[in-house]
């Protein structure tokens, strides 16, 4: 499967992006077309909806440093 017939979902919540990156999904994307908000494209899978639901949940567990390590990569980027 290509780059472009991978499954992706967007989101605009940055901590879902950093959530999904966290656990092993790709960020394909960023879009910074609007000059308000920025859209993510992230790869998906089936495991994506149960980590943003465990998420939201207050469920999961993360190594902080590395979840604020990916935070600050993801913030970079959009500033860059």
């Amino acid at each position: 499967m290509s780059i472009d017939e991978e499954a992706s979902q967007e989101t605009s919540d940055l901590n879902v992006c950093v959530v999904l990156v966290y656990f092993g999904h790709r960020l394909i994307r960023i879009d910074r077309s609007e000059p308000r908000r920025c859209v993510f494209s992230l790869s998906w899978s089936e495991k994506a909806d149960e980590v943003i639901e465990q998420f939201f949940d207050g469920k999961l567990l993360v190594d902080p440093r590395r979840f604020i390590a990916i935070q600050k990569d993801l913030k970079s980027r959009i500033y860059a």
